[in-house]
């Protein structure tokens, strides 16, 4: 096995327990991290408690979408995404028409 795999298992040992998260090379350098401080949390007064039993007003509820609204959605996004929809610069005559006749049925 050569030293660099060595190295990997070696440091997957150490930091599967917790130990160590660090390769040895840098232990030398490294500074002790500051302890967290606790964060003070508020004390209840009567006011918050009474604010705290009311409910949250309830979110509306999204109804799934429906082929033809998402169908609508879509057109509107072309519809306004591009406002000269109809001029493609196609080469071909007749692909033109197939997209304008597509567009014309999609809309009605």
């Amino acid at each position: 096995m050569d030293d660099r795999k060595k190295r990997i298992l070696e440091h997957l040992k150490q930091s599967g327990d917790g130990t160590a998260y660090i390769s040895p090379k840098k232990t030398s350098q490294q500074t002790p991290a500051p302890e967290p401080t606790p964060e003070k949390t508020p004390e209840p007064t009567p006011e918050t408690t009474s604010e705290q039993k009311t409910s949250p007003e309830p979110l509306p509820v999204s109804k799934p979408m429906v082929k033809d609204d998402r169908k609508q959605k879509i057109m509107a996004h072309v519809k306004s995404s591009s406002a000269n929809f109809g001029k493609f610069s196609l080469e071909d005559d007749s692909k033109k028409k197939k997209i304008e006749e597509h567009i014309r049925k999609s809309l009605s």
